[in-house]
C-alpha cells in the first residue's frame, strides 16, 4: 500500500496525508448518497476530469479508454 501510495502522491507526510483521506472520503460519500453521471464524449488526450461546477459528473476522456487495453 506505501509503495502506490509514493507513487500516486510522493513521499508520505501527515498533512498530505489528510489531505487524500479527506478526498477519497467524499469520493466515497459521493458514489454512496448522490446521483453521479459518467461522460463518455470527452475528446480531449486526458484520462477524465470532474469540472467544479459540476462535481457528479464525470467526464472520461480518450486516455482512459487507450489505457484500459
Amino acid at each position: 500500500m506505501a509503495d502506490r501510495y509514493t507513487s500516486w502522491f510522493s513521499s508520505l507526510d501527515e498533512a498530505r496525508t489528510a489531505t487524500v483521506s479527506r478526498h477519497f472520503g467524499a469520493i466515497r460519500d459521493a458514489f454512496a448518497t448522490r446521483s453521479i453521471t459518467v461522460d463518455c464524449a470527452c475528446t480531449r488526450p486526458w484520462y477524465a476530469y470532474v469540472h467544479p461546477s459540476q462535481p457528479h459528473t464525470i467526464h472520461m476522456c480518450k486516455a482512459f479508454w487507450i489505457a484500459r487495453r
